[in-house]
């Protein structure tokens, strides 16, 4: 098969009805073009409740701070009182278990506003997520959603490729891996035409229930049809050798 060097698959962020589709397979995008619009509403609803949630909190660590300030006052002063016998101990301890609690109740207040903080970023990173672009210069391939689908989060959506950049990929049986070398040309048939291209990669993912490793080879650029396109299939021979596949 022919395909490209440069390819890049497109995944949701999050869960959502594609709302629009401004592109087709085949279409030709630049960087940032816009590919699949999906529905926000619902991450809307979440920034709104996670905004609301950090007012609430700043609220509660602006009330508990002028506690804690009235309470470490009160405790700084029965100690005072204390040291001159004007004041019981029990007066101090009470008081700085105030000043303790109120503490306690701002750094809460503290901790929810920072939560909230993530929430916040979170839902605005998925909602600028939700205008999918394109990542690179390239064709489209595969859009698997249409208009009115939900997509979910880590669902590819589409692939886009750069056309100008194809390489040749096939599949060697293992019992024949003496046939291919780094180096060696090969010949990819396309239909009525033959694509020479010459390998520089041999990948084995050791899977014993796969019994083929992957070739890629690179085209000859020099003589490369310009009819033959990314996607293309055929069956691949090498040299004199003859068909692999």
């Amino acid at each position: 098969m022919i395909t490209s060097r440069t390819a890049k698959s497109i995944t949701a962020l999050s869960d959502g009805n594609v709302v629009a589709l401004p592109v087709s397979t085949d279409a030709y995008v630049h960087v940032g073009d816009t590919l699949i619009q999906l529905d926000v509403s619902d991450l809307r609803t979440k920034l709104s409740e996670a905004e609301s949630s950090r007012e609430k909190a700043r609220g509660e660590a602006g009330h508990a701070g002028a506690l804690a300030a009235q309470a470490a006052h009160k405790a700084k002063v029965e100690g005072m009182l204390a040291r001159t016998g004007s004041s019981a101990l029990e007066s101090v301890r009470a008081a700085q278990a105030e000043a303790n609690a109120a503490g306690a109740e701002q750094g809460a207040a503290g901790a929810s506003i920072k939560a909230a903080d993530i929430q916040i970023a979170d839902a605005k990173r998925l909602i600028e997520a939700a205008n999918i672009k394109a990542p690179i210069d390239g064709t489209i391939s595969q859009i698997k959603v249409h208009i009115g689908e939900m997509a979910h989060r880590g669902q590819t959506l589409a692939n886009v490729f750069n056309p100008a950049d194809p390489i040749v990929k096939f599949a060697l049986p293992h019992s024949k891996r003496d046939l291919v070398h780094l180096g060696d040309t090969v010949e990819m048939h396309v239909a009525d035409r033959m694509v020479p291209a010459t390998v520089t990669k041999l990948t084995d993912d050791h899977d014993t229930a796969i019994d083929f490793l992957v070739v890629t080879a690179e085209l000859t650029k020099t003589n490369r049809p310009t009819d033959v396109k990314v996607g293309a299939t055929g069956f691949v021979r090498i040299a004199d050798k003859g068909a692999v596949r």
